[in-house]
């Protein structure tokens, strides 16, 4: 859709013989500024079925600028409940990353 890219993603487990499941549903949305830099956004919600359990988010932006053979990726996160329990696993996340291609 020229500089507007989204994207949707269902994944469903199951956790062997158990009743224990999970659903997680991903949310992405990116937009190319210029040929060489990209911004994005994505909202991931997981869902589980265990007694008591929360479901988990993770709300992040990221920026990616190319420069030909070397590119640099920056993204922040912020996840809450990762472990499907209220006020645990709460974490924030930076990244930065620098690939090169040949």
């Amino acid at each position: 859709m020229g500089q507007i890219t989204a994207g949707f993603t269902r994944k469903e487990t199951e956790f062997g013989a158990s009743t224990l499941e999970r659903k997680q549903n991903e949310f992405g949305l990116a937009y190319a500024v210029t040929p060489l830099l990209t911004l994005a956004a994505n909202y991931t919600v997981v869902d589980s079925n265990a007694a008591n359990a929360v479901d988990a988010k993770s709300k992040s932006i990221g920026i990616g600028y190319n420069l030909g053979p070397v590119s640099i990726v920056g993204q922040m996160a912020k996840m809450e409940n990762i472990t499907n329990v209220t006020n645990t696993g709460d974490v924030d996340v930076a990244i930065v990353k620098v690939t090169t291609n040949f």
